[in-house]
């Protein structure tokens, strides 16, 4: 009995390591095509680029769910790429939103002095949630500083970044079309080689030159 339970969950146990796994690859899977088709995006890297800094930056903002049609307007405002602006507001997502939230809260409330508003230890009670609806303004104001402190680098770190990539992945692209065309073209003349070798071979020109001769002495 004791060996079969053993058995049992030592099954279990590779079970969860294989759906950890799963998820691990499934996410790192995500993230490569993510990357993949925004690099693949059309347009000039800088667009592209100022388009991604733009969401980047919104994400940090306390817009709660809207940052993605602010940064569309935006970079239709300023004719940067809409596709990265949306694709940059994606660092702002349900397992990152608590996370950022806290940390531009932390950082404006240091500048605004709202520490006594919001204690470290919240207790969710009615008096609580009265104390903060009162003080709103004050708390989006903290917010929206401390998104703007954070973002603002982050912002052009994605920006250096988003550029240098797509640069390197067009002249990539760009030497890969040379080195494809160079391989046709020797193709193309070992296969003359051989064809003039065998006497086979016979330009295009030549006999078209020799029909037109043919029909000037008729």
């Amino acid at each position: 009995m004791l060996q079969s339970g053993q058995k049992e969950t030592m099954e279990n146990l590779k079970t969860e390591d294989k759906s950890r796994l799963n998820k691990r690859r499934g996410a790192v899977s995500g993230l490569r095509k993510t990357y993949e088709r925004f690099i693949k995006i059309r347009g000039e890297p800088r667009d592209i680029a100022m388009g991604f800094a733009l969401g980047l930056f919104l994400g940090f903002s306390p817009m709660f769910g809207f940052q993605v049609w602010v940064a569309i307007l935006l970079a239709a405002l300023f004719k940067w790429n809409k596709i990265a602006a949306a694709l940059g507001t994606v660092i702002s997502n349900p397992i990152t939103t608590p996370f950022i939230y806290v940390a531009t809260y932390y950082v404006g409330s240091k500048l605004f002095d709202t520490a006594q508003i919001l204690p470290a230890r919240l207790a969710w009670d009615f008096d609580m949630l009265v104390r903060i609806l009162s003080k709103t303004p004050q708390v989006f104001w903290a917010w929206t500083l401390g998104g703007v402190i954070i973002g603002l680098p982050l912002a052009c770190f994605g920006y250096y970044l988003s550029y240098a990539a797509i640069v390197r992945y067009r002249t990539q692209l760009r030497q890969r079309v040379v080195e494809k065309r160079k391989l046709l073209k020797e193709r193309v003349k070992k296969r003359r080689s051989r064809g003039r070798k065998k006497g086979h071979w016979k330009t295009p020109r030549k006999t078209k030159r020799k029909r037109a001769v043919g029909t000037r002495k008729t």
